[in-house]
């Protein structure tokens, strides 16, 4: 499957210094799809805990695996594919975003498994050296349209289950899903990792995450420790963003999900 990647300019956030993962200058139809995007460097994310999906009720880093009992992937993930979306409808569903959970859970876990929201032709498009026009506008029309079918269902799932079952995910929904069988302790623990990742997904600020923000949300997680996607999200890409999602401040994963909701916005055009 081919692979499309980030590049820093003036206009990014510029990384602290850090270990650095160039990508090179060797660019697929998906690199030119999305624009020559080159290296947003998360540097050494696996010395930091890891979180899950939006939970942050589970942490796991590099330096405690032994004691879990869990050993992190390090390479691209080589488990079979689950396109979960092929089927699902343009909105998303319940259904979808419930074996979704369960995928992200696993990767929790540190289990070798893979979520796809792109067909064999357009991966094998993303492959091609020099893809015509209406080739990298399919690209990107599919990867929008993939991750949004994903963030719907994601949503509808947290909201239906955990909220008033409405187009968006309230923070009242949002900390029932993060704090489900966890202890009074745990959640005083995690409570403010757990307004972190709220803030970060309400892209918008505006009090709720709504469908098109948890799609930004999946889409950027698209990418890698070294930031290349290749339209799927599998355990190595799920832990390297994990690492930063409860920071506080500004990092690279706020300048994936503003790539990333643009690129959605010109999909709705």
């Amino acid at each position: 499957m081919g692979g499309f990647s980030i590049n820093s300019d003036s206009a990014w956030l510029q990384p602290k210094p850090t270990t650095q993962n160039p990508t090179g200058n060797a660019f697929s139809a998906a690199g030119k799809a999305l624009g020559e995007i080159g290296n947003l460097l998360m540097g050494n994310a696996a010395t930091k805990s890891q979180t899950s999906p939006i939970r942050g009720n589970q942490t796991i880093s590099n330096t405690n695996a032994a004691n879990n009992q869990k050993t992190i992937p390090t390479s691209k993930s080589s488990a079979s594919e689950a396109n979960i979306v092929a089927q699902t409808p343009a909105d998303g569903d319940f259904k979808t975003g419930s074996v979704a959970n369960n995928l992200f859970n696993k990767m929790t876990n540190a289990e070798d498994v893979k979520i796809s929201v792109i067909s064999d032709e357009i991966s094998a498009l993303m492959s091609k050296k020099n893809p015509t026009p209406e080739e990298i506008k399919q690209i990107q029309t599919a990867l929008s349209q993939g991750f949004q079918k994903l963030g719907s269902s994601m949503t509808k799932f947290i909201s239906t289950k955990y909220g008033d079952g409405g187009e968006t995910i309230s923070k009242e929904a949002f900390m029932k899903f993060q704090n489900e069988g966890l202890s009074d302790v745990e959640i005083k623990n995690m409570e403010e990792n757990n307004n972190n990742v709220f803030n970060r997904l309400d892209h918008d600020g505006d009090g709720v995450i709504s469908e098109k923000e948890m799609a930004a949300f999946y889409y950027a997680m698209d990418f890698d420790d070294k930031n290349v996607g290749n339209g799927s999200i599998d355990t190595v890409s799920y832990y390297a963003n994990m690492s930063i999602l409860d920071d506080p401040n500004e990092n690279i994963f706020d300048k994936k999900m503003d790539y990333t909701y643009n690129m959605l916005s010109q999909n709705e055009e």
